[in-house]
Order: structure tokens, then sequence, then C-alpha cells
């Protein structure tokens, strides 16, 4: 039981991941345009940026429908696998680059990306790994389980949304 509820948390710490990095993105006006401006940043080559800001919006959104529901949790976690664990190397790559690149994982480019973003983002992959991995069958799908574990993924989510916030407060950016 102890398994089940665990991914069952997952799941739904990771749709609500997907859900509010959509919704940020998605309330903003024009959303694949503005998304597609701040992977400037990146060094993603300008004729990537548009398709890949489209792909991440779709992803976040198919990820977070497919984790609502047990029977579709596999599926998705192996989309989420990909799309986490993508992100963690592009993250990767930009904060060694070094070029103030903002993080915009939840609609607002609000703090530079840093190696708190790719632990964020290595975490999330390991998270749908792991639901991933565990069998179908062990999944929660009674009522009980589902609604423990939403109140167990509520905090992780809100670590994993504030966790640059967290950081900050923590560890204080060094000022030259």
């Amino acid at each position: 039981m102890a398994l089940s509820i665990l991914t069952t948390t997952l799941r739904f710490t990771l749709l609500l991941v997907c859900v509010v990095a959509f919704a940020g993105k998605a309330s903003r006006r024009r959303p694949v345009r503005t998304l597609a401006d701040s992977l400037a940043e990146t060094g993603l080559p300008p004729a990537l940026r548009r398709p890949a800001a489209a792909a991440l919006l779709v992803a976040e959104l198919v990820i977070a429908a497919t984790m609502a529901a047990p029977a579709t949790a596999r599926p998705g976690s192996a989309l989420a696998f990909l799309f986490f664990g993508v992100l963690t190397v592009g993250v990767a790559v930009t904060v060694r680059k070094a070029n103030g690149a903002k993080c915009a994982c939840f609609g607002a480019a609000k703090h530079e990306l840093s190696r708190i973003h790719i632990a964020r983002n290595f975490t999330l992959t390991l998270m749908a790994l792991v639901v991933l991995t565990v069998p179908a069958a062990n999944q929660a799908s009674d009522a009980e389980r589902s609604v423990l574990a939403g109140m167990l993924a509520l905090p992780v989510f809100l670590l994993v949304f504030f966790i640059a916030d967290v950081a900050s407060i923590v560890v204080p950016a060094q000022h030259e």
C-alpha cells in the first residue's frame, strides 16, 4: 500500500507541475511566441524556437492529462521521463554557458537558471521514472488512497514550484 501511495503521490505531483507550468505559459499573450523568445537565451537556433515552444506546451498538457488516471499513467510517465530528461540536459547546457538565461518554467522568467533548476528537473525525471517502473497493478485506484496521495502531492508540488525562492533564502546570491 505504501508503494501505491508513493507512486500516486508522484503521479499527482507531475500532474500539478505540468498543469501549473502550462497555465503559467498559456496565460501570457501569444504564449508560443513569448516562450520562443525566452528560448533565445538558451542558444537554441532561431528556426527551432517556435516549434520547441509549441512542443513544450503540448507535452506539458499531454503529461498532465495522462497523469490524471492510473490507466494512462505508464505512457504519460514515459513521456514525462523523456520530457524532464531533455529539460534537465537543456538547462544544464544553458547553465554551463553562464549567459544569464532566465527560468520561464512556470511562465514568468523570474530567476536566472542555476543548479537548482537542474536539480529540480532531474528530480522530476526521477519521479517519472518511479511511476513508469512500478507495475500498474500497484498504482492506487481507490478513492481513499488517491485523496491521501493528493494531499501528499500538494506540499511536494509547492516545494518544486518554489525551490528557487527557497534556495535564494537559504543560499543568498553572491554579489561581485
